[in-house]
């Protein structure tokens, strides 16, 4: 495994929870990738990306208003 630094800060966003386990699922099997938070929300996603700050945003572009 990469040091922490070296590895992708994601944060992943779906309003479908079963979709939002299978994508972390997958993403955590990658040597590259770090969950660095997750939310069903677009708000509370706004909020943890700039608390959290990523290095990449994983979105459904297809969420509720």
């Amino acid at each position: 495994m990469q040091p922490q630094e070296e590895r992708i800060g994601t944060l992943v966003v779906d309003n479908s929870p079963l979709a939002l386990r299978a994508i972390c699922s997958f993403l955590e099997d990658l040597p590259g990738v770090r969950i660095v938070g997750t939310t069903t929300d677009g708000l509370e996603a706004l909020a943890l990306a700039a608390k959290l700050q990523p290095d990449l945003a994983l979105l459904d572009m297809h969420m509720p208003a």
